[in-house]
């Protein structure tokens, strides 16, 4: 019982935190006029948009075996330009779910499943983020997500977004308070 509680509580915040669990929900594509042709908004991901999106994962994967505070950092500084928290915010978000230094998670990124998901908006229950449409090209992707806490090891997988904005790949990781 000691073990899955200590599995759940940083699970519950990086899922919380981290993935789709970013909420949020496609939005209705707006009416075009009868006579304009339609066409997709997005041709789908590039091999450019592809690696730029596996190096964010693997960057956040890397940052988390320096310690908290350089995850935090990491976190905070490739999060999208529209969804911005400070590295103190990102800190003290694991540091309440009762994470310290040791805990790794590593992040397994599928680009070859990323597909565009236009007109995706942050979920309701963002706070000062509720629905958002962040600018750049959107992609959801499927990421299995490993983490070692207490010298126990637990995985799962989440359908996470990411964004290319201007050439820059970004992630949306709320670091809101547990």
């Amino acid at each position: 019982m000691r073990r899955t509680a200590l599995l759940g509580l940083p699970a519950v915040l990086l899922l919380a935190a981290c993935s789709t669990t970013v909420a949020g929900q496609a939005s209705p594509a707006a009416p075009t006029a009868p006579s304009a042709p339609t066409a997709p908004s997005s041709a789908g991901p590039s091999d450019a948009d592809r690696a730029a999106v596996a190096d964010l994962f693997d960057g956040l994967s890397r940052s988390s075996r320096s310690g908290l505070a350089e995850h935090a950092e990491y976190m905070a500084e490739h999060n999208h330009p529209e969804f911005t928290y400070t590295a103190d915010e990102c800190l003290s978000a694991f540091r309440g779910a009762g994470l310290e230094d040791g805990y790794t998670v590593d992040y397994v990124a599928d680009t070859d499943s990323m597909v565009p998901d236009d007109g995706w908006t942050l979920g309701a229950d963002l706070g000062r983020y509720a629905g958002l449409e962040p600018s750049g090209e959107v992609y959801v992707l499927p990421v299995d997500v490993t983490q070692t806490f207490r010298g126990t090891t637990d995985g799962y997988s989440a359908d996470l977004h990411a964004a290319i904005l201007d050439g820059t790949a970004y992630f949306f990781f709320s670091c809101d308070g547990a």
